[in-house]
């Protein structure tokens, strides 16, 4: 059953148009391709009252070994699940999700984003956003394509983008977030003769960025769906962090969204559980569609048992405004770890690194003074101290070097993180007087002027 956000009736939605984008143009030929499975399409009809079905291949219910699900809750609450809903985790199910759950989060995403009306959007539920993320990119990429990507970006969609053969094209980034000036300068001056088409398609991670951290602006958001429009851009809004932000939350792209050019990639794996690989995706109904396609050629659905835990719990949480309260929680304590973090770091980096305060995720990106490229740094001497990073030309969009690295502070102690920065400090520092510049003394000199300062303050 393929749900549709709308708030209108939605018998005027074209197969490939809705607003002012031609998706036809913007699928792939391969995405094109792809043509419905017969036995999938009859599956919805199996639920009609007084049906015989011969014609699905679905497994006799009565030869499965499992006779119930319950789960537990941190709060001591045991959740049970009804067996007609035991029965629908175990079988085969809606490529686009479990109906009830589906419906669910299609609530929860208008209330949430309150998207303009007359939008037509469709919601389907994926194992995991990067599993939607990556048919996403199949279904929009072709070889050649020039596509607008966070410099840096996630490594995870890199990944999915390289074998595809695309042109990564690398926007600068700051502590506000993607650079709307320089993407704007970018397409500006794009020379077909000379870089081929102009790019259609830009890749953002807007809340708390993996891996810098760092979250688009309102005003940026603003300028980027405007140049989205004046050059007639597809966006693909990768936020899995949304709901992990320190304050009050930024409105989405997608709640920017009046010509249907905004593609929005959810995940509860950072809210809920990373190993139930849950997620969803919203956007365009001829996207979403095709995606589903994908996905009845290579897993069917995602799994059943996970959807029934997440619907499960929702509908707990619904009378009880848990889904927000759990919320809070949640940003509650990564919060006290970004902070545990930036205390360390503070105390023990401050003159060989620049960093910023990370409003949503669990990211910090540190930019290592007097380093052109971290690879060696952290990969060998920081290793060799005991200390995990995640080196900057890991996120790079053609794997430029980077003085930068990744820390996420999600799951070490306080105490651990602290420890942590504490011994990078001397890798950092021997880094910066063997390479030592004028500029680099400076830092090195009031870095040392600091050391002493705390010295005299514990004598």
């Amino acid at each position: 059953m393929r749900r549709v956000l709308t708030r209108v009736p939605n018998a005027h939605c074209r197969p490939f148009c809705g607003g002012t984008i031609n998706y036809e143009e913007l699928l792939t030929s391969r995405a094109k391709s792809r043509e419905p499975s017969p036995i999938r399409e009859i599956l919805p009809l199996t639920k009609i009252p007084g049906m015989i079905s011969l014609g699905g291949g679905m497994p006799n219910p009565a030869t499965f070994p499992f006779s119930g699900i319950s789960f537990d809750l941190t709060d001591g609450t045991q959740i049970k699940l009804a067996p007609e809903a035991v029965e629908a985790a175990l079988q085969y199910s809606s490529t686009s999700g479990l109906d009830d759950l589906n419906a669910l989060l299609v609530e929860m995403q208008l209330a949430e984003h309150r998207p303009p009306p007359g939008a037509h959007s469709a919601l389907s539920v994926t194992t995991g956003s990067q599993d939607a993320l990556s048919k996403a990119f199949e279904a929009l990429i072709e070889p050649g394509d020039s596509v607008l990507v966070e410099s840096p970006t996630y490594s995870g969609a890199l990944a999915s983008l390289r074998p595809l053969g695309a042109q990564l094209i690398g926007v600068p980034t700051d502590q506000h977030g993607l650079d709307t000036q320089a993407l704007s300068h970018v397409l500006q001056n794009w020379d077909t003769r000379a870089q081929g088409k102009k790019p259609r398609l830009v890749y953002t991670i807007p809340t708390g960025s993996n891996p810098t951290g760092v979250s688009l602006s309102e005003s940026r958001r603003d300028d980027l769906y405007t140049i989205a429009q004046e050059h007639d851009l597809f966006l693909l809004e990768d936020d899995p962090y949304y709901y992990l932000q320190f304050g009050p939350r930024a409105r989405s792209l997608w709640s920017r969204d009046t010509d249907g050019r905004v593609m929005r990639f959810d995940s509860y794996s950072k809210l809920i559980s990373s190993g139930l690989r849950f997620g969803f995706v919203t956007g365009p109904e001829a996207i979403v569609e095709r995606i589903n396609l994908s996905t009845q050629a290579c897993s069917l659905h995602p799994s059943g048992v996970s959807q029934a835990l997440v619907l499960a719990l929702l509908e707990h949480w619904r009378d009880l405004n848990g889904f927000e309260k759990h919320v809070e929680r949640v940003c509650a304590l990564y919060e006290r770890q970004r902070d545990a973090l930036l205390g360390a770091a503070d105390q023990h980096l401050n003159g060989l690194a620049e960093w910023s305060s990370p409003k949503a995720g669990m990211f910090v990106w540190f930019k290592l003074n007097g380093v052109e490229d971290s690879f060696e740094l952290i990969k060998t001497r920081a290793v060799e101290q005991k200390v995990l990073l995640v080196p900057g030309t890991a996120f790079m969009p053609n794997s430029e070097p980077s003085p930068c690295v990744r820390a996420s502070y999600s799951t070490a102690k306080p105490e651990d993180m602290e420890e942590a920065m504490r011994r990078l400090s001397p890798v950092s520092y021997t880094h910066l007087r063997a390479h030592e510049t004028p500029e680099h003394l400076v830092c090195r000199l009031l870095l040392e002027k600091k050391k002493i300062r705390m010295i005299k303050d514990k004598i």
